[in-house]
């Protein structure tokens, strides 16, 4: 039972020393509140943050920055090769945010995003790809956060629904995808109410800077 107690101890030790090798990574851009880039955010204080596990707890990991007067900033941070985050992002990749406004950033690389427009709205379509179209006892109800209330009585049939527009506003939560573009992460979720109790999806990357997406819903 002792031999035991040291095994874990020991074991402990090996694994807090293997964490504890940080690397420092860093990560720049420019800020702009509008899509031709004439207004960058300038003087602006925010902050890169995420959380790594920790026991059963979380360690919150925070590092302030302001803009400069064209809206450029650059960051310095610490991140273990072997860390993963929670809240902030995917905890198989290790993904990291600036405050509200661009989340998904990948972590444990040096990085340079561009130019990147914050707060900015959009716009969208939800365009019905009916395979099925159930019967008059069925209704279709839309839950998504700009259409939510909508409902659409059965039979289905192909259809367009919209523009539904989102505004700027200070919290816009801006991400950036697969290949590294910045853009809005969206899901629209369509609800079956019917004997047959099922959900419709459909998500997509919206370039904030365009209007008028389409998301192609199958109803089948």
């Amino acid at each position: 039972m002792k031999n035991l107690f040291y095994y874990f101890v020991l074991i402990f030790v090996i694994s807090a020393c293997f964490r504890s090798k940080t690397e420092t990574y860093t990560i720049k851009g420019t800020f702009y509140s509008d899509c031709d880039l004439q207004s960058p955010i300038a003087n602006e204080d925010m902050a890169l943050a995420f959380d790594t596990p920790k026991g059963l707890k979380k360690e919150v990991h925070n590092y302030p920055f302001t803009t400069d007067s064209l809206g450029r900033f650059e960051v310095s941070y610490e991140f273990g090769k072997t860390w993963s985050t929670i809240n902030h992002g995917d905890t198989k990749s290790g993904n990291i945010a600036i405050d509200l406004y661009l989340a998904n950033i990948p972590a444990g690389e040096d990085l340079d995003i561009g130019d990147v427009v914050l707060g900015h709205g959009y716009s969208y379509y939800i365009e019905l790809d009916v395979k099925n179209p159930y019967t008059a006892d069925d209704t279709l109800i839309v839950q998504d956060e700009l259409a939510k209330g909508i409902k659409i009585p059965g039979p289905f049939k192909d259809t367009i629904l919209g523009p539904f527009e989102k505004v700027a506003g200070p919290t816009f939560h801006s991400m950036m995808n697969e290949d590294r573009e910045v853009g809005k992460k969206k899901r629209v979720d369509l609800r079956l109410n019917s004997s047959v109790d099922t959900t419709f999806q459909s998500s997509m990357f919206i370039n904030t800077c365009e209007k008028g997406h389409n998301f192609v819903v199958v109803v089948e």
